[in-house]
């Protein structure tokens, strides 16, 4: 309630409406009346409080807007996670290369400390010597030559954590019968925890799988070609096989080999991403580390300002 200003003979008189016509005089401009402007201090104090509860009331109906919306029946029916970055978090801060991504292979070599060995490789596949492929062959024929045991691949494995909120967002995908889809160049033991962890992903396909001997040392792997175009072509494989839309597939990435699978989804969500080539080319950027927030994006189609790639 603004104070009202009476003029009289050039001296000005202020007064505080207290309820409806009734006024309280708090005296002139330059002579205030001391205990009558503390009442109207308590006054306002009151009304403060009111407009708290009027403000928690209006809250609450947002809230309720909010659990009726996250009740609805997502518009996207299948969505595709990364796993490094996304479903784990990223071992540490992210690299800057425009080519590479940070990834549990980091954690590895680090903890058998032989991480510059693994820098080496990086930057032959960097400057072109490997292609993504080779790359990782060459990591694996290292992993065998220093003879990695089981014991201490395991023990990487399982000390990776698991995202903020994935818990809770992959519950809410499988209550609302959303398939879900896993692509990694990541391990396929990292994999295969996060579907036990998670209750279970409908497709997974993963990069590297590692077998080990009678006596626990590394013998032998299996790698699939999971890059970016591979990423792309898994996403469409599986869209067709599920008979979804593409324009109903949401893909969740944090790295520049998620950039091509973005291109073909409906929804490119990219989650803590810091690079700028996958921050452009997505449609949603997710600065909490909170899998969670990705949920209420998935309800609602969303006007795609790039169209999605065609062949």
């Amino acid at each position: 309630m603004p104070l009202s200003i009476s003029e009289r003979k050039g001296k000005k008189y202020i007064y505080y409406p207290i309820l409806g016509s009734k006024r309280l005089y708090l005296g002139k401009s330059d002579k205030p009346k001391k205990e009558n402007v503390e009442e109207a201090m308590r006054h306002v104090r009151s009304r403060i409080g009111e407009y708290e509860i009027e403000l928690r009331e209006l809250e609450n109906l947002l809230n309720v807007r909010k659990e009726e919306r996250e009740a609805e029946n997502p518009f996207y029916k299948l969505v595709f996670f990364d796993l490094d970055g996304v479903l784990y978090d990223k071992p540490w801060i992210e690299s800057t290369d425009t080519k590479v991504a940070v990834s549990t292979w980091d954690v590895l070599f680090t903890d058998i400390k032989m991480y510059e060995v693994h820098e080496k490789l990086k930057q032959n596949y960097i400057n072109g010597i490997y292609d993504y492929m080779g790359w990782t062959e060459a990591a694996c024929n290292v992993l065998k030559s220093l003879r990695l045991d089981r014991e201490t691949f395991q023990k990487v494995i399982a000390s990776r954590p698991l995202s903020q909120g994935s818990y809770e967002l992959l519950h809410q995908l499988h209550e609302k019968n959303i398939k879900t889809a896993l692509v990694t160049g990541s391990f396929e033991a990292l994999a295969t925890r996060a579907s036990k962890e998670l209750g279970g992903f409908d497709h997974i396909k993963a990069h590297c799988t590692l077998y080990f001997d009678e006596n626990g040392f590394l013998e032998k792997w299996k790698l699939e070609p999971v890059d970016y175009v591979d990423k792309e072509t898994f996403v469409k494989e599986i869209a067709s096989l599920e008979k979804i839309p593409l324009e109903k597939c949401a893909y969740v990435g944090d790295d520049v080999n998620d950039v091509d699978a973005f291109k073909n989804v409906g929804l490119a969500i990219a989650f803590n991403a810091k690079k700028l080539d996958v921050l452009k080319e997505a449609d949603i950027i997710i600065e909490s580390r909170d899998l969670m927030a990705i949920f209420p994006h998935l309800i609602h189609q969303r006007e795609k300002i790039k169209p999605i790639k065609k062949e």
